[in-house]
């Protein structure tokens, strides 16, 4: 057997290799009889070494499934805990709204408040839906809230962002860019252009801080033919 230059394992595997052809009724192009009579070796010896490597592996197997359990479960609890820290956060403000609430004659969150929890579950990516279930305040309420914060903000955006060449420079060759991935080569449509920008252009979205400017940038594109 040593000088065919086949060790326990090697034999072992080419049983291995002769049970999964069985499988597929090819176990005849292995002929273990031979196998044996030109090793030196007894049936029963090469099926031993069969048995010992097949155990090794399921051994390996059951450890490597337990460390894809504990991978999963690793992934699992970072995600529960960034989410419980999501959600103490959102505690946090309505607990601030609650505070400024008993200071107000009339039952109405500040503007501050409402903007604190509508940017963190934009932050987060939470949809209302979310929100709601964390705050116990209505989708609906939390849909009107986000409403009057966009049109107040894209009129503060827009004037607050310092207007620079450079920045221009970015928007026209930007909307150039996003004209040429698209089928319709003609006109923009700002509000689709703008997730674009923010998806694809974030880094200079938040160099330039344009991320809402949608009046400017508008203008900007009118400004310039595009």
């Amino acid at each position: 057997m040593k000088d065919k230059g086949l060790t326990k394992e090697e034999i072992g595997s080419i049983l291995l290799a002769k049970k999964a052809l069985s499988k597929l009724g090819h176990g005849s192009m292995i002929n273990v009889k031979e196998l044996c009579s030109e090793m030196g070796i007894s049936g029963k010896a090469a099926y031993s070494y069969y048995r010992r490597l097949k155990g090794k592996k399921k051994v390996q197997e059951t450890k490597d499934k337990e460390r894809d359990d504990i991978l999963k479960e690793n992934i699992l609890l970072k995600e529960r805990i960034k989410r419980l820290e999501i959600e103490n956060r959102i505690l946090n403000i309505l607990k601030r709204g609650m505070e400024d609430l008993k200071k107000r004659i009339f039952g109405q969150m500040s503007a501050d408040i409402k903007r604190d929890l509508i940017e963190v579950s934009r932050k987060e990516k939470l949809n209302r839906k979310e929100l709601s279930q964390i705050s116990s305040i209505a989708v609906s309420t939390l849909a009107d809230w986000e409403k009057v914060l966009e049109n107040n903000n894209h009129d503060k955006r827009g004037l607050a962002l310092s207007v620079t060449q450079g920045f221009i420079e970015f928007i026209c060759r930007a909307a150039d860019e996003y004209k040429q991935g698209r089928k319709r080569k003609k006109g923009i449509k700002i509000s689709s252009f703008m997730k674009w920008l923010n998806k694809n252009k974030k880094d200079k979205m938040e160099y330039f801080n344009c991320g809402g400017s949608r009046r400017l940038i508008t203008d900007i594109l009118i400004a310039n033919g595009r």
